[in-house]
């Protein structure tokens, strides 16, 4: 059991190390990421994300080392159950999704962009791991959400996994409706071929 956390840590971490490894390669390599828009709204966005992935690492941190120090109001780090078969399932869930994290980036190669912006298209990916998933980068983190909560059980980590769910789930959406109008027949044609998750 306590392997399974350790994997659990790991596998975050190795997930986090991954992209940004990746968003530093294709910085070096002169490939914009990210929107370079200013303003206050975009300060407020990158604070906030700062902010969850602090709370977010030190909570699992603290559960991974069952340190009995909590950050959160106490109901938010109880226990739903102690389940071998969904902490194994959890850390198994886990190691996937670095798995898939990694094919997902290692076929992007360079057309990884975080934002939607029309003046700064990649190419158009549909091979390897697209050819299976339209979103395999959100269908990973989903899959590393998913994991963490089976294996630490708290309504913390059930409330971050179903708020991730709905809200990937939305800006897929948004993000299909940018892809039609900025890739026309060819993403029409790989969407008919291709789910949008898997």
């Amino acid at each position: 059991m306590d392997f399974c956390r350790i994997v659990t840590l790991a596998g975050y971490f190795v997930f986090a190390f991954l992209i940004v490894f990746k968003q530093s390669q294709l910085k070096k390599a002169g490939v914009q990421t990210s929107s370079r828009k200013q303003g206050i709204k975009r300060h407020i966005i990158t604070l906030f994300l700062i902010l969850f992935f602090v709370l977010f690492t030190s909570e699992l941190i603290l559960k991974t080392l069952k340190i009995s120090y909590f950050l959160l109001p106490a109901k938010l780090n109880i226990y739903f159950h102690h389940s071998l078969f969904y902490t194994i399932t959890g850390a198994v869930i886990e190691v996937l999704a670095v798995v898939v994290m990694y094919l997902t980036l290692k076929e992007f190669k360079h057309s990884l962009r975080f934002g939607l912006q029309a003046n700064n298209l990649g190419k158009l990916v549909t091979s390897g791991i697209f050819s299976k998933s339209r979103n395999p980068f959100f269908v990973s983190v989903l899959l590393q959400f998913v994991g963490i909560s089976l294996v630490f059980p708290t309504p913390f980590f059930a409330a971050i996994t179903l708020l991730s769910i709905v809200s990937i789930h939305f800006f897929i959406c948004k993000e299909e409706k940018f892809m039609r109008e900025n890739y026309g027949d060819d993403y029409k044609k790989y969407t008919q071929k291709v789910r949008r998750y898997f």
